[in-house]
């Protein structure tokens, strides 16, 4: 029983009948006339014979005859409402239907699943760096340098911002064998290890052990954005595999290696021993490229930074098959021979392994635990903020490319993201700067042949002639 039929059968006969249908006659004919045929052609025959003196109504309309006309009314609207509600399945499919139309090709083309690491991207890049690249980017590029006399100071490799690191940015991965193995593939013969350290234990299957130096990417606020840590050994060792390969792009070419050391879990004024372990710990880890390190050579022995200044002017030709080792610690404490001081073996001693130190450019700049150069001694390298040089009027711009003559300049700028081409082209072709590391794995192939373009497609591209050291 509907709702409706529930209440008129609440009312009985005997009150209906109480109603005399002369009541009905009250409503005159002139007030109904004046709903347009074209409305009540669109109600029920049961609603339009409730209204007197329309053309289906009977002129002695009863009280029970309008709630029975009533409840058809109602019945009619009902089976309105029933006939719309079997619209609704159509209705929802349609709309399932069209989000998989729509959602579906975003799907596949990448908009509604985390960004990826383009892992082909180094087999891509390789071949179109020098010597496997010959064409109109390679021969376009003009220098009056020949290969034979380029050297440290005049030369702006093609720079990797984390080596070891796969991506993508937040929530990458560090793979220090297909990486490194990748970014050497790829042409780039300048390697950055940022060095970290964990302060807690977390998944050991995943990180490394607290306080032990290793490979993290973080944000600038200290958060992991890796999902787990590098070795820095294994990196070493991927570098003496594949670094001077044969089948790698430019093999006989020099490997710089730039160690930047995020954090120390001491200082060297509040603990210099376990300063100095945390050090030897790196230098422990470098050992497969011991056979590649630059150290005692005929031109002279270039370990502890004895010879950084002359290391910049050194033809790169005669450094062919080794590593050059850049760092930002100050490793002066491993020379002490205070009884207090631990003593290490060279093999253990980061001091040794560095060639030369960097320094920051400037008090305004912060990077890990690089410090200034003493003013009387004019650093060798330096690490600078490439959104301040960026914003360096003409006139700065000049006074910088001028320094940047003497010192090897390394601009730093986001950890997450690459600059762009063009940003790059001012720093390379309008401030000097030497490199400017990237990171290959995270966006697409096409960006970064855009910035590898800006180098000639060459490992070692050579400054800009009027921005060289010109002895």
């Amino acid at each position: 029983m509907s709702f409706f039929s529930g209440i008129t059968s609440l009312v009985p006969s005997s009150v209906t009948s109480l109603v005399p249908s002369s009541v009905t006659s009250l409503v005159p004919s002139s007030v109904t006339s004046l709903v347009p045929s074209s409305v009540t052609s669109m109600l029920p025959a049961s609603v339009t014979s409730m209204i007197p003196g329309s053309s289906s109504s009977s002129s002695g309309l009863s009280v029970t005859d309008t709630m029975a006309g009533a409840q058809q009314a109602a019945t009619d609207v009902q089976e309105g409402a029933k006939s719309a509600m079997s619209y609704i399945p159509y209705i929802l499919g349609g709309i399932v239907v069209l989000a998989i139309v729509i959602l579906v090709p975003l799907y596949f083309l990448g908009y509604l699943t985390p960004k990826k690491a383009n892992v082909n991207a180094p087999a891509t890049i390789g071949q179109n760096i020098a010597p496997f690249k010959s064409g109109p980017s390679v021969e376009a590029f003009q220098t009056t340098i020949d290969s034979a006399d380029e050297t440290l100071i005049n030369v702006q490799p093609l720079s990797i911002k984390d080596v070891g690191f796969q991506g993508p940015y937040p929530n990458g991965v560090f793979d220090p064998d297909a990486a490194t193995a990748g970014a050497l593939k790829a042409g780039f013969r300048f390697l950055t290890l940022q060095i970290d350290f964990m302060d807690s234990d977390k998944d050991s299957t995943r990180f490394a052990a607290p306080m032990v130096p290793t490979l993290l990417i973080r944000s600038p606020s200290g958060a992991l954005l890796s999902t787990n840590s590098g070795s820095i050994a294994a990196v070493a060792k991927a570098i003496a595999n594949a670094g001077f390969n044969p089948s790698t792009p430019n093999s006989t070419r020099p490997i710089v290696l730039y160690l930047h050391i995020n954090r120390t879990p001491v200082s060297a004024v509040s603990d210099p021993n376990g300063y100095l372990a945390f050090l030897s710990k790196i230098a422990k880890d470098l050992a497969p490229l011991a056979p590649y390190h630059v150290g005692l050579t005929p031109m002279g022995n270039f370990t502890r930074q004895k010879m950084e200044g002359a290391l910049l002017t050194t033809p790169l030709k005669s450094l062919e098959g080794q590593v050059i080792i850049m760092s930002n610690a100050d490793t002066t404490l491993f020379r002490s021979k205070s009884s207090s001081i631990q003593q290490y073996n060279p093999s253990e001693d980061l001091d040794f392994w560095v060639n030369m130190r960097v320094f920051l450019d400037s008090e305004e700049d912060v990077y890990g635990i690089t410090q200034l150069a003493d003013p009387s001694s004019p650093p060798s390298a330096v690490i600078v903020n490439m959104d301040r040089i960026l914003a360096f009027s003409e006139s700065k711009q000049s006074a910088f490319a001028a320094k940047s003559k003497q010192r090897y300049v390394i601009a730093m700028g986001s950890r997450t993201s690459n600059p762009t081409p063009e940003t790059i082209d001012l720093l390379i072709n309008t401030l000097g700067v030497n490199s400017v590391p990237v990171d290959i794995f995270t966006e697409t192939t096409d960006s970064i042949l855009a910035i590898t373009d800006q180098y000639a497609n060459k490992a070692f591209r050579p400054k800009p002639l009027s921005l060289q050291n010109i002895v």
